[in-house]
C-alpha cells in the first residue's frame, strides 16, 4: 500500500448506533454479518433504552475499567461495550497545526457531538460520523455504527444512505483495535472501514474510508481515504491525524 499525507480540515466523526443480528434486512434496516451474535442484539436493545450492557458479556471474559465505560477483552477483540460520551472541553492538535475544540453534545441529542475549528462548529454522530452537519439521520444508521464499534473484530454492519443520491448501502466493518503512538504515549483505538456503495449497484463505484477512534474518549484520531488503482494497489491518503489530544481536566 502507498500512503500520502495531506491534512484536511474535513473531520470525519463517530456514529452512535446499535447492533441487531441477521444477515439480511429491508432497505434502511441495519444488518450484522458476523454469525453467532444474538447476544449483541440484546446489548443493542439495552443501549437503546439507556441500560447497562448485559452482565453475560462480562461473564464471557471481558475485563472492565472505571474510565469512560471502557471495556477491553484480554485478546483485544472487543474494545468497547458502549460509545463514550461526547468530549466537552478537550482540545486536539492536528499534524498540520490546526487546533480542534470538543464542545460536548447538542442539547437535543446526547449522541451528536459538537466539534469546532477555525471559528466554525460542526456536528457529528458519536463524534466522528457525518459531513459536519449531522441532524437526525436514521435509527438504522445509528444502530449500524454503534454495532461496529461495540462488537468484536470482524463484525460488519450496514444501513441505507438516505441523504445522498449517488450512494446506497453503507457497510461498516470493525477491522482491528490497534495502538496509535503519541508524544504522551500510545492510545488504543477501534479501526473501522466504512464503504459507501453505488446506489445503482456498480461494484467499481464506491467510496472507502478508514477511521481510528480513541477507545478512551471516542475522539477520531485518524482518517484515511482509500483509492483503488488500476494495478490493484490501494492508495492511502491521510486526511485527519491528531498529533496531541488534551482531555478536559487533564
Amino acid at each position: 500500500m502507498t500512503e500520502t499525507t495531506c491534512e484536511s480540515s474535513v473531520v470525519s466523526l463517530l456514529s452512535n448506533g446499535q447492533t441487531t443480528t441477521g444477515t439480511t434486512g429491508r432497505p434502511g434496516q441495519p444488518r450484522l454479518s458476523r454469525d453467532g451474535f444474538g447476544l449483541l442484539g440484546v446489548m443493542a436493545l439495552a443501549a437503546l433504552s439507556g441500560c447497562q450492557a448485559p452482565p453475560a458479556l462480562v461473564a464471557r471474559g471481558l475485563a472492565t475499567t472505571a474510565q469512560s465505560g471502557q471495556h477491553i477483552s484480554s485478546k483485544q477483540e472487543v474494545a468497547l461495550l458502549s460509545v463514550p460520551q461526547c468530549q466537552d472541553g478537550a482540545t486536539a492538535t492536528l499534524r498540520d497545526g490546526l487546533t480542534i475544540h470538543y464542545e460536548g453534545a447538542v442539547p437535543e441529542d446526547p449522541s451528536v457531538c459538537v466539534v469546532s475549528w477555525q471559528g466554525r462548529s460542526h456536528r457529528f454522530l458519536a463524534g466522528f460520523w457525518g459531513s459536519g452537519r449531522y441532524r437526525r439521520g436514521t435509527p438504522a444508521e445509528r444502530v449500524a455504527i454503534r454495532g461496529a464499534l461495540t462488537s468484536p473484530v470482524g463484525t460488519r454492519t450496514s444501513f441505507e444512505d438516505t441523504r445522498a443520491d449517488l450512494w446506497g448501502t453503507v457497510t461498516v466493518e470493525h477491522l482491528a483495535n490497534p495502538m496509535l503512538q503519541f508524544k504522551d504515549g500510545p492510545r488504543r483505538t477501534v479501526q473501522l472501514r466504512i464503504i459507501r456503495h453505488d446506489t445503482w449497484g456498480r461494484p467499481e463505484v464506491k467510496r472507502v474510508a478508514l477511521h481510528w477512534i480513541d477507545v478512551r474518549t471516542g475522539v477520531a484520531l485518524k482518517r484515511q481515504t482509500v483509492t483503488q488503482l488500476a494495478s490493484g494497489q490501494e492508495l492511502l491518503n491521510t486526511t485527519w491525524r491528531v498529533e496531541q489530544l488534551r482531555e478536559a481536566n487533564s
